[in-house]
């Protein structure tokens, strides 16, 4: 039997039989984490032009591998072939669903478990695929009448996928015994497979082609014989295809004997859909292929995309809820105007919308894609913008013209003009917003009518550079915090809304009152960033003498709670892992003296930390959604040209520096006539520790200490070096998640700098 095993793994090898994989290191690996490094090297990363080692890790997530290498090379920021853990992560946590990642963060389908136990907005975990369904995987696999009753009656599904892979990876291996003493512990794992997954165990048994595992599998496990995998085939057409004719007759009979029709028949549930659940799904089969097509656009599979069309027709136009996109949305995003050619040839809808409300039209005018354009606007019916260029250009000149009431009034009744553009004009709605600088109608332009912070103008032109150009600097500063650098958007889940939550509890508005107390600086404390902290440039201007705590609200947002989390624990297994270059250090800022933080779950083995950031408010609102933007380089430094410790976004641990760019107040609204600071938890992980000076040549190595992954922020000691404030910087928006948002009011200065 080793013989023949061998003889497969050949195979495998070679591309003739598609297989588990038997490169040890890689197919025995239980998580994400173990089969990345298997292929790392001693500092901990992996090498992407290893074709080997790309290859296994493909296997390990079933996916192709020349879509990984593309993958690799995108999250490769610094270019030096190189990526690491966190960064791998964090793309497959996003890209995958139901891969233990070897970290402590619960499967991201039951998101909530991992979210802090003091939020108030998130609903309870919903369980994991509650039953397999008769026409999933009984009345589908016989290809027979749905309706009719049979002997077999499928184990129900364990809701707890934890040990999953350990089933899968222990069949992949043919270790018959340690499935057994899966199956014994988890007997509902019988007839599962995580939905990335290619083969369930019982086909990994009817590959290997041993009868008497077969047997047992199916007569005391009460395994399904006529179970489908993923490419539609059973267990015994998988044996026969393997040459192994004993074991697929024995299925056949097993099959005959199981599904043979009895009076009354077992009753059945319908499917939970994958995800945060909801209602049953009429026809989870063609759902089931809508996300294989949906899967295949994505990673420009084209050929794999277009023969899933033709087998199933009735799924080219389904857009599961959680997905952004259909299938049509990702050629148009990939600009193929060939492969759109065929879609609509296999009537694919090009009027189909995303869950933003987007044609596939538009998709492709957003990613400037001129080919796809031009066929996509020769469709009918795919202009969606055709009935709506009158009404655009009356928009716009209400705009143009800075008429804003009327401007929303016509966006109440047609809220999709928001982000039409006609082709001769050189503005959009939001570009006249942006030129004209007027914070308050961006604002609800982005928040309340969506609109795009990414559309351009016909010369090219982003709503922040038109900003830039007309030296619109505070709607500047708004726009680029709209502009994030950290993708929320999952295909395999569907976070809420981020919403904010007013702070009531006592103890914690205690706790804010205390920092602002024992943060402030009362002497030694002027920098010359002060002289704008009123909003302009006033020489001398004054630096309070303390600070009233008014309030504060918390942002409760999933989406990026579950990125901050996976890169706080990745980080913390970084830390506890010994390195010849940035020794892990504990460090502790000021917001962390004498402040009791118990209840926040602040975790010192990654140096995760309480940290200030400042800005108007509109900005931290826009912040609290998006993340932070790594785009503006240096906001925080102190010295010209660019940030004084590089690149990166920068923090504070003390609420006199932070107050200095707390340059507007809010407007309206219960806390009106208060300024704001962030209170962010950041990871610091092994920082690097600078009291010196800084030359200018010197900046850029502080991001590149990081990008070779020896650390993972910088704190730039200028308390100690000039007796002013410390500098936190980070380079990655990952390390970041603003949590609350303070109000407070100045104390000892004239009215005008309250």
């Amino acid at each position: 039997m080793a013989k023949k095993a061998k003889a497969k793994a050949k195979a495998f090898a070679a591309g003739t039989v598609e297989p588990p994989v038997k490169a040890a290191s890689t197919a025995q690996a239980g998580s994400l984490k173990a089969a990345f490094d298997a292929h790392s090297n001693a500092a901990g990363y992996y090498n992407i032009t290893d074709m080997k080692a790309i290859a296994n890790i493909a296997a390990f997530l079933e996916l192709d591998p020349e879509v990984v290498r593309k993958e690799m090379v995108a999250i490769d920021f610094d270019c030096n072939n190189m990526v690491s853990f966190a960064e791998f992560a964090l793309w497959a946590d996003k890209h995958t669903v139901g891969i233990p990642l070897g970290i402590d963060v619960p499967d991201k389908r039951q998101w909530q478990k991992g979210c802090p136990a003091y939020w108030t907005t998130i609903p309870e975990p919903e369980e994991l695929e509650e039953i397999a369904p008769a026409a999933s995987v009984a009345s589908s696999a016989a290809g027979g009448d749905s309706g009719s009753a049979v002997a077999f009656v499928p184990v129900p599904e364990d809701p707890d996928p934890s040990d999953l892979e350990n089933l899968i990876g222990a069949a992949r291996e043919f270790d018959w015994d340690k499935v057994w003493e899966v199956l014994d512990e988890r007997p509902g794992y019988v007839d599962m497979k995580p939905p990335y997954r290619v083969f369930a165990a019982i086909h990994q048994a009817a590959f290997e082609g041993q009868t008497d595992i077969l047997k047992k599998y199916v007569e005391e496990y009460r395994g399904n014989p006529k179970l489908i995998n993923k490419n539609g085939e059973t267990p015994e057409k998988v044996a026969r295809d393997a040459g192994n004719a004993e074991a697929a007759d024995y299925l056949a009979e097993a099959c005959a004997k199981a599904y043979a029709p009895v009076a009354g028949g077992a009753k059945r549930r319908k499917l939970a859909p994958v995800g945060r659940g909801g209602g049953a799904v009429e026809d989870p089969a063609l759902m089931d292929k809508a996300h294989e097509i949906i899967e295949a656009a994505k990673w420009q599979k084209w050929d794999d995309m277009l023969e899933l069309i033709k087998a199933n027709p009735g799924s080219v136009n389904l857009r599961p809820e959680m997905r952004k996109f259909g299938a049509i949305h990702q050629v148009a995003y990939a600009g193929d105007a060939e492969v759109l050619k065929k879609m609509v040839e296999y009537k694919a809808d090009p009027c189909l919308l995303t869950r933003d409300y987007e044609t596939p039209l538009e998709i492709a005018k957003l990613e400037s894609h001129t080919s796809a354009v031009a066929y996509l606007s020769t469709v009918e019916g795919a202009d969606s913008e055709g009935a709506s260029i009158q009404a655009a250009h009356g928009l716009i000149d209400a705009a143009k013209d800075g008429k804003w009431e009327r401007v929303f009034e016509i966006l109440e009744k047609s809220p999709d003009l928001v982000n039409v553009r006609p082709e001769v004009r050189l503005y959009s709605v939001i570009h006249q917003a942006a030129f004209h600088g007027d914070i308050e109608i961006l604002r609800r332009l982005i928040e309340d009518f969506k609109a795009n912070v990414k559309l351009l103008t016909k010369d090219g032109m982003n709503p922040l550079q038109v900003a830039l150009s007309g030296k619109q600097e505070v709607a500047a500063d708004y726009l680029e915090s709209c502009t994030p650098t950290i993708k929320l958007d999952d295909d395999f889940i569907t976070y809420p809304d981020q919403e904010f939550v007013k702070v009531t509890d006592l103890v914690t508005l205690e706790t804010f009152r205390l920092l602002l107390e024992k943060s402030h600086k009362k002497n030694c404390n002027w920098t010359r960033d002060r002289d704008g902290a009123s909003g302009s440039h006033i020489a001398s201007t004054p630096v309070p003498t303390g600070y009233e705590f008014v309030g504060a609200v918390r942002n409760e947002n999933p989406a990026m709670w579950r990125i901050y989390q996976v890169y706080r624990e990745v980080t913390k297994m970084d830390c506890s892992t010994p390195s010849t270059e940035g020794e892990w250090k504990s460090w502790k800022p000021i917001t962390l003296e004498g402040i009791d933080w118990s209840d926040f779950g602040y975790c010192a083995e990654a140096n995760e930390w309480p940290l200030f950031h400042s800005s108007i408010p509109e900005a931290l609102n826009a912040i609290a959604r998006t993340g932070f933007t790594m785009k503006k380089l240096g906001s925080g430094g102190t010295t010209g040209g660019g940030g004084l410790y590089g690149d990166g976004t920068y923090f504070g641990d003390s609420i006199t520096k932070a107050d200095e760019y707390a340059r507007r107040k809010v407007e309206k609204g219960e806390f009106k006539g208060c300024r704001t600071a962030a209170i962010c938890r950041v990871v610091g992980g092994r920082h690097f520790y600078t009291d010196k000076d800084v030359a200018d040549k010197e900046k850029p190595k502080f991001a590149q200490r990081v990008l070779e992954g020896h650390y993972n922020s910088t704190v730039g000691d200028r308390l100690k070096l000039k007796n002013s404030f410390r500098e936190y910087v980070v380079y990655d928006a990952s390390a970041t998640y603003l949590e609350y948002i303070i109000y407070y009011r100045r104390k000892g200065v004239p009215p005008k700098h309250i």
